[in-house]
This record gives C-alpha cells, structure tokens and sequence, in this order.
C-alpha cells in the first residue's frame, strides 16, 4: 500500500465549519509564536497570513506579524502591522512600545517618542517602554533641550561611550525626576 506524500512545512490552523473557533485561534497563534522564536519567521508568516484570511483584523496576529516584518528588517511593514493591531485593540501597550521601536529604526524620534508615551499612558510601570522613550529621546536630542530647559546638565558618554557608560547615562536620566514630566 502506497503512503500518503508527507507535507513538508507548518501545518495549516485548525479551522472550524464555521470559521476559527478561540481555541483553535490560541493554538495556531501560539504555534506561530513558537515558530518565529525558533527562528523560522517564514513558516510562521505563512500561519499568520492564513488566520488573517479567516479573522483579518486580529491583533494578536498583526502584532505578531510585526514582529517578524520588523526582525527580517521590513521596518515599514512592521509599523502598519503594529498600527493596524493597535486599530483593532487600542489597549495594547506592548503593540506601542513595537511600535516605537519600528518607527525608531526608521528615524522617526518623534513618533517612536509618541508610541512611547503612549505605552506608559497605558502602562505607567512598563519599564522597557520608559527605557525605549528615554533612548528615543536622546536620539532626536530632545532629552538635551528638554533637559537644558529644565535645569539637567547633559550627560556626555563620549564618541566611544562603553555600553556601561551609556547604561550609566540612560540610568542617570531615567533617574531624575524631570524626566517624569517629559513622561
């Protein structure tokens, strides 16, 4: 008896008569998580793309289809993904914080400056967003005239800064209270 050809790649989502049941949703996302963590960004697209032919403004699909976009350097892609998920559910401050990640990796500061804020409007305790905003602030040199205007000398880590020296630096401004009120 000849057996079946065996399918090669990821399977497909489990799929109800009647679309994708929210367990089956959990399991394929979860899937596609693991997925992409494991390194295999391309297989997980294509599971992602299909639950989005079945449910095509899921957030948790878009935000994780960011993810790959913005690994594989498709900075673009990734924040209308990001934005498209956020459309769909606004209270998501880890889809801001991404979002302020992609828009800095295409220069945008003052974007990735918003979506920061944003995260922390949302989740005043999320540290890496507090983390990112001050980043994104020193690189649009907004954190210097922010500064300059509210009496913080500025921190010069050098040309050659250490990643010690410019945690330090990152450290220093997180760590004055003039920075709340830029938050």
């Amino acid at each position: 008896m000849e057996q079946a050809p065996r399918h090669e790649g990821p399977a497909p989502p489990p799929a109800e008569s009647d679309g994708l049941g929210a367990p089956a949703l959990g399991e394929a996302l979860r899937h596609a998580m693991a997925l992409a963590r494991g390194g295999q960004g391309e297989a997980a697209e294509a599971i992602l793309l299909h639950l989005l032919e079945l449910a095509p403004e899921n957030p948790d699909a878009l935000q994780l289809l960011g993810m790959i976009a913005r690994q594989a350097g498709r900075h673009a892609a990734a924040v209308a993904l990001f934005r498209r998920s956020l459309a769909a559910a606004p209270n998501q401050p880890h889809v801001h914080n991404n979002l302020g990640n992609s828009l800095g990796d295409l220069g945008d500061s003052a974007g990735a400056v918003r979506a920061y804020r944003e995260a922390l409007s949302l989740a005043p305790g999320y540290d890496e967003a507090r983390v990112n905003l001050a980043i994104a602030l020193l690189a649009a040199d907004t954190a210097r005239a922010q500064g300059l205007r509210l009496g913080i000398e500025p921190v010069d880590v050098g040309s050659q800064a250490s990643p010690e020296k410019f945690a330090a630096a990152v450290g220093e401004v997180l760590a004055s209270p003039e920075v709340d009120a830029l938050v």
